[in-house]
């Protein structure tokens, strides 16, 4: 093995080369042979884009691209393939880390290498090129042979700071760009964004930017599909860093549609929350076999917790269940959704769908769950000691009658706050109930049911008049005779005030008044001075516990 330092080429300037002590040793797989990759070189190229041709900077680092030459010596009994054979390399930069690329037509003793690809600063370069055995069947296999270089590089840089590779995007999408120099270099002019036509010799960039943080805006608002981005940094002696690119995904995500056919419904249960909905992968995804972008999962909420769950490649009974073929792109489906636990009030349901890119979509359709009604129906007035019947329906919000549920009538008599059950029963086959009270006095009266929703009738309020009675002891008198009238309240209201009254001029006229006694009894003397038929009445007042309420009528004829 042996060093050597060769002349300048009319495509460029030999780097280095050495397998001596003194530098970076030419490598050997086969000790025992003489295969090599020998006189390792490197030589500045035109740029392969732009044509411009490279040059080493002061500090003699490379920029662009380079050729790299090796001269090939096979082992005994063994050959290299012209224009076939592979060479591939490693780049061992300070940390020691290292990085891959196989490169074809190496063969021939020399390859194209893009030093942008390379980490800034000193890089060791390892040619490996295999040599192929004269004689297959002698049992040898095919092995390699080696050979060092080390080269500077310096070119400037590009990294996408954002979005995330493959990341989901949709609408306004920003590019961001962190440009750096090479060492020893010229500041950064400007960023080349590439977008559909990508970096080539012929086309121009999609967008510039000259300002840190470098950044262009694509819009994607059509169609889904997969953007290619590429931005390539140039400084201000003109030297590029190699095009970094960045695939995203622009999607809008799937199509949702949601609709229920039972927005109202019965609590407890009674009524199933009936929903259906279609899914479909958004509009530029192929939606034929083989599939480009499928669904894979379509999940049912109520109100934030999930209550139904479907996967690709689901068992029967789903909208992705396993098909012989592909996936599915499209779906329609419908599930009758239990409403048992569901409160009065209003619910959202939410259909969500997630295709193979992780891209989401949603619909939502609202339930409201009612309460049950129960209605009521009384007279408005009775008569003391009579009975008050109070008729009334139950029914769920939907109008569904509820049959033999328990009811309870609650009176509360005026002035007070207080309800008491007074009658309980239930309802028939239809909802309907009857129950009857005897007020003792003014009331309101309502209808409780005692399950479900336990709805409470409108309060109906029953005014109660007592029984009212006078009679006179005489019914024919001379005049300026007295004539005793005696009367009776069944309230029996201790200074509930009573008036005696007599109908005159198309009027009555209250002749005198009095406090009852607590038996509700009552006394009047009267003296009528004129001749004539008159006739009298006994009236009491509004109480806060009674109506008013009269006698019948007395006539008195005085001669």
């Amino acid at each position: 093995m042996r060093s050597s330092l060769r002349a300048a080429t009319a495509l460029g300037v030999v780097l280095f080369c050495s397998a001596s002590a003194a530098g970076i040793a030419l490598a050997d797989d086969n000790p025992a042979g003489t295969g090599a990759v020998g006189d390792v070189s490197v030589a500045e190229q035109p740029d392969s884009v732009t044509g411009a041709q490279e040059t080493q900077d002061a500090a003699g680092a490379y920029r662009g691209d380079v050729l790299v030459r090796f001269a090939l010596v096979a082992d005994a009994g063994f050959h290299f393939e012209a224009g076939t054979g592979k060479a591939a390399y490693t780049t061992r930069d300070g940390s020691g880390s290292y990085r891959s690329v196989t490169v074809g037509s190496a063969g021939a003793g020399y390859f194209k290498l893009d030093t942008r690809n390379l980490p800034d600063g000193r890089n060791t370069l390892d040619v490996t090129v295999t040599e192929t055995p004269d004689d297959t069947g002698s049992g040898a296999t095919a092995q390699t042979v080696s050979g060092t270089v080390g080269l500077t590089v310096a070119n400037p840089s590009a990294v996408f700071t954002s979005p995330q590779a493959h990341a989901l995007v949709w609408g306004a999408t920003t590019y961001t760009v962190d440009a750096q120099p090479a060492t020893g270099g010229s500041a950064i002019d400007h960023v080349d964004f590439y977008e559909t036509a990508l970096f080539t010799k012929n086309n121009k960039p999609r967008a510039t930017d000259d300002t840190a943080p470098y950044t262009y805006t694509s819009t994607y608002s059509v169609m889904a599909y997969r953007p290619y981005v590429q931005a390539v940094a140039v400084d201000k002696d003109g030297y590029r860093s190699a095009p970094m690119s960045i695939s995203v995904t622009a999607t809008p995500g799937p199509t949702v549609t949601a609709t229920t056919v039972s927005p109202r419904l019965a609590y407890g249960g009674a009524d199933s929350m009936d929903i259906e909905w279609t899914a479909a992968v958004p509009y530029g995804w192929n939606r034929s076999y083989p599939n480009e972008v499928w669904l894979t999962k379509e999940e049912v909420t109520a109100d934030g917790t999930t209550v139904r769950s479907y996967a690709d490649g689901d068992n029967p009974f789903s909208p992705l269940q396993l098909r012989s073929e592909g996936h599915y792109t499209s779906t329609s489906w419908g599930d009758g959704l239990d409403t048992s636990a569901w409160k009065v009030g209003t619910h959202t349901v939410t259909v969500t769908v997630t295709d193979s890119t992780g891209a989401v979509g949603t619909a939502s359709v609202q339930a409201v769950v009612t309460a049950d009604k129960l209605t009521a129906t009384a007279p408005g007035s009775v008569v003391l000691g009579k009975s008050v019947k109070v008729s009334g329906l139950l029914s769920t919000g939907t109008d569904r009658p509820l049959p033999f549920r328990s009811v309870s009538l609650q009176a509360r008599p005026a002035g007070t706050t207080t309800w008491k059950t007074v009658a309980t029963g239930s309802t028939d086959g239809s909802g309907l109930i009857a129950l009857a009270t005897k007020p003792a006095r003014n009331e309101s009266l309502r209808l409780v049911a005692a399950a479900g929703t336990k709805p409470v009738s409108a309060a109906l309020k029953v005014s109660v008049s007592p029984k009212v009675t006078l009679k006179a002891s005489a019914t024919t008198v001379k005049r300026g005779a007295t004539v005793k009238f005696s009367g009776s309240v069944s309230s029996q209201e201790t200074g509930a005030t009573v008036k005696l009254q007599v109908y005159r001029s198309g009027a009555w006229t209250t002749v005198a008044s009095k406090a009852q006694s607590s038996t509700g009894q009552v006394t009047f003397t009267v003296a009528e001075k004129t001749r004539g038929t008159f006739t009298y009445r006994l009236l009491t007042t509004a109480t806060t516990g009674f109506a008013a309420a009269h006698s019948s009528s007395v006539k008195i004829t005085v001669n």
